[in-house]
């Protein structure tokens, strides 16, 4: 059998993320199917080709959006005629057009589902306008072609029922895993007027509210705290404005964390995740293993990270004065931490590979 893995879209954050542990899983569990030759279609040369997995590049596809349409309309056909193969794994959201095999997709984007609306003139929001407007509606189209759908979480798949209108069995949830976990701290390192933030400079990763929200205390006179900002001053536009806002504020750009330091973090500050724009939202469910305190935007995929731990508030995300209002609490000592019981963290049964092999190998999808 011939597996074709599709990911010309990653180049960083999440989606290389995604990519990155999906091949990683492939090596490992190449063995286990010496049958199955594996190939990775990606643009830039992010992967290594070894034994049964084979990778293929094309750089080009980078330069502009019109090499990017040539080669999902047009190149990609002859491409899969060459390689002839048996099914297709997609990891950009959606399916490749005018294809006959079996096609397998994981649906890592909510842009579809924000609750914010971006708009095409304002220069800082148009690259997250024009996904939104155009390039949303075409993942809908591919989803309902697909042989079957995997997300990160429940609330993901309820919307996407919703917005492609298909039946339950069609998409499946694979939670994210989170490995390499340090051990649980000695809950008195927690300083509940020290605020982290692991973010990059992102419109909607929503640094305003935090930045707003600081004025307010600043205003009522509340100075005995810090915020910790995991991105530089100079790192794009959007991060030079909040630079520009906070002056005298005490806020601190720490610059970018390294993964195995970033529970360090955890162990002695309050986890602020005011994002509009998420899946799962990692850092909470790290940060609620660690049994830290945390303030999170409510939305859905807040409350499915959250769901019943103590040390979790919640507010608008567009709501500087709700969380002004929770901060100053916590600098002050009237809102106090809950010691709660050690946090199992929840193990996925079954890897994105696995659940994929098995619908593919069995063909119940």
């Amino acid at each position: 059998m011939k597996i074709l893995v599709y990911d010309v879209a990653a180049e960083d954050g999440g989606g290389l993320f995604v990519l990155k542990n999906f091949y990683e899983e492939v090596i490992k569990d190449s063995e286990k199917h010496p049958n199955i030759e594996w190939i990775f279609l990606t643009s830039y040369k992010i992967l290594e080709s070894k034994k049964n997995v084979h990778t293929i590049n094309y750089a080009w596809i980078k330069k502009s959006w019109i090499h990017r349409l040539y080669f999902e309309e047009i190149k990609i056909q002859k491409i899969l005629r060459e390689l002839d193969v048996d099914v297709i794994i997609s990891l950009q959201n959606t399916i490749i057009k005018h294809c006959k095999v079996r096609q397998y997709v994981y649906l890592h984007q909510s842009l579809q589902y924000c609750p914010q609306k971006f708009s095409l003139l304002n220069r800082t929001e148009r690259g997250l306008a024009i996904r939104q407007k155009f390039i949303c509606g075409m993942y809908k189209n591919g989803l309902k072609k697909a042989t079957h759908i995997y997300v990160q979480t429940e609330w993901i798949k309820d919307e996407t029922i919703k917005w492609i209108s298909c039946k339950k069995d069609k998409i499946s949830v694979i939670p994210v895993s989170i490995e390499k976990i340090p051990e649980q701290y000695d809950k008195k390192e927690l300083k509940t007027n020290v605020f982290f933030y692991p973010a990059r400079a992102e419109i909607y990763k929503n640094h305003d509210v935090i930045l707003k929200a600081c004025k307010i205390l600043e205003k009522r006179g509340v100075y005995n705290y810090r915020v910790l900002f995991t991105m530089e001053k100079t790192d794009n536009l959007y991060a030079q404005h909040i630079s520009n806002e906070c002056e005298k504020l005490p806020i601190e750009f720490i610059g970018k964390v390294e993964y195995k330091d970033i529970w360090n973090y955890y162990k002695k500050a309050v986890l602020l995740f005011p994002s509009y724009l998420e899946t799962c939202g990692l850092p909470m469910l790290e940060a609620r293993y660690m049994e830290t305190i945390v303030l999170a935007s409510d939305l859905p995929f807040a409350h499915e990270a959250l769901d019943g731990y103590k040390n979790a508030y919640f507010f608008q995300y567009s709501d500087e004065n709700k969380l002004a209002d929770i901060m100053e609490e916590l600098i002050k000592g009237q809102k106090k931490y809950i010691y709660v019981e050690k946090q199992e963290m929840k193990t996925n049964k079954s890897s994105l590979l696995k659940s994929m092999m098995n619908d593919i190998l069995n063909k119940d999808r």
